[in-house]
């Protein structure tokens, strides 16, 4: 028996889109048997709820507290939760940051201002994983493809909300351009039609040890298509 890892998904706390809890979603992974998810909500200039009104200390702590909910919720069950968010480059382009804490958002106030690729060099360098997410994806948002893979370390390659052939296409970049490759099921609730992920091979503490593994082992990746 693998260790299935979500590595893409939204609650409604900090996602618009968002159509469960923090908790909802810990128990509905939980009736899953997975070892661990990833809370990714869009995060600033992307479809987030958090009122960008607000001191920039108190947009940090509404963000990270679904996050901070979803632990809650996973105390005394087997399911780990990482912090992640899904940054917006501009044009629909949309990326995971994972592996990095509340602190290292806190430490950047000025982080909004810089250009994607020094925000994707800034996390890097800190330790943090960048991964586009969708990048071929087709919707009435995006209107351009944009492409980075200099300042990248892996690909999504399957996200259960994209195409068939959205996915594909992905590969076919993460492969010519030799980058990690990675599936998530980019999940807004707790009844989704398909589910993606990784399937390791033992429990990961760090998120940021399962991705170099992972990055290692494409065929841990899994696609569950038409759910019931």
């Amino acid at each position: 028996m693998g260790y299935k890892y979500e590595l893409h998904l939204h609650t409604s706390e900090a996602s618009k889109c968002g159509a469960a809890t923090a908790a909802e979603q810990v128990a509905f992974y939980n009736s899953l048997g997975y070892a661990g998810i990833c809370i990714t909500n869009h995060y600033f200039r992307g479809n987030t709820s958090i009122p960008m009104d607000l001191p920039f200390e108190q947009q940090i702590r509404y963000f990270v507290r679904a996050y901070e909910l979803a632990k809650e919720a996973a105390e005394g069950t087997d399911l780990d939760v990482f912090l992640g968010w899904e940054y917006a480059a501009g044009g629909g382009a949309e990326f995971l940051i994972l592996g990095l804490d509340t602190e290292w958002l806190l430490a950047h106030p000025d982080q909004m201002q810089w250009k994607p690729a020094e925000y994707f060099t800034r996390v890097r360098e800190d330790g943090g994983f960048v991964i586009q997410a969708h990048p071929y994806r087709q919707a009435s948002y995006i209107n351009t493809i944009h492409l980075m893979p200099w300042h990248v370390d892996g690909v999504e390659v399957c996200n259960a909300g994209n195409s068939d052939f959205d996915n594909e296409m992905a590969r076919h970049y993460a492969e010519m351009y030799k980058l990690p490759m990675y599936a998530g099921s980019d999940n807004h609730s707790c009844s989704p039609k398909r589910m993606a992920g990784i399937e390791a091979d033992r429990r990961y503490d760090s998120i940021t040890e399962l991705l170099r593994a992972a990055a290692e082992h494409p065929e841990w990746m899994f696609y569950h298509r038409d759910l019931k």
